[in-house]
């Protein structure tokens, strides 16, 4: 594969990634609004916004969803899922193409948050170990 085919494989799964995420109604436009952690391949939540935003998105589209943890957590499962991938891309997309800015900009802005997020967890490891 030509490095131009990788690169446009790379981005149509990067807008389907995006677009799934929209789907299940995170706002991925401002993307410092959603905090995620990876971790032990799961998700954590920082300050319970992001947790806060599924479970009211669940609630308003489909009021029956509101007990289901099985609902709930495929929503979560699709999250965790499509936010990897589009890390993965944004990774891959540098190293094929330079990118456009917009690209480079959501690419900046989901490192810092992963290093925001790394040193906070850091942080809470130290204070528990030095507790």
């Amino acid at each position: 594969m030509m490095d131009e085919e990788k690169t446009t494989f790379i981005r149509t799964t990067l807008n389907n990634s995006l677009e799934n995420l929209k789907q299940i109604g995170i706002p991925i436009n401002t993307l410092s609004k959603v905090k995620l952690v990876f971790s032990n391949n799961q998700i954590d939540y920082h300050t319970g916004s992001l947790n806060e935003e599924l479970l009211v998105y669940a609630i308003t589209n489909n009021t029956n969803i509101a007990n289901d943890d099985d609902a709930i957590q495929k929503k979560l499962d699709i999250l965790v899922r499509d936010a990897k991938m589009v890390a993965l891309c944004l990774a891959y997309l540098s190293h094929f193409d330079k990118g456009t800015d917009k690209e480079r900009l959501l690419a900046n802005e989901w490192r810092r948050m992963e290093r925001e997020i790394t040193l906070h967890e850091l942080n809470e490891m130290q204070t528990y170990y030095n507790g």
